[in-house]
């Protein structure tokens, strides 16, 4: 059963020993900031180049290379996510209730 990307700080957490809970919050805060910057500066690049002349509305092209490449993005950080944790344990924040 997938559970939504809002509990990952709190898996992060409960999963890191206790004196280093703080760094393992702030790791995951730094790389959600930074990837989303880098995402969001690629695609206002590439919509930016796509943008014809004289005008400030991109053309539609760039819309039919954004939408795909953030969804191919996002599976291969789903492949990632699900290959790191082949084999190990679910964290006690996703197992279901009781178990």
């Amino acid at each position: 059963m997938l559970r939504p990307l809002g509990a990952l700080p709190t898996v992060l957490v409960e999963e890191a020993s206790a004196e280093r809970s703080g760094i393992a919050a702030a790791l995951h805060n730094n790389a959600a900031v930074v990837g989303g910057a880098l995402a969001g500066g690629g695609f206002a690049a590439l919509t930016a180049r796509l943008t014809p002349s004289g005008t400030a509305v991109p053309a539609e092209e760039s819309l039919v290379l954004v939408w795909p490449a953030a969804a191919g993005c996002a599976a291969f950080a789903a492949g990632a996510a699900l290959r790191s944790r082949s084999g190990r344990a679910m964290p006690r924040a996703l197992s279901p209730a009781g178990c």
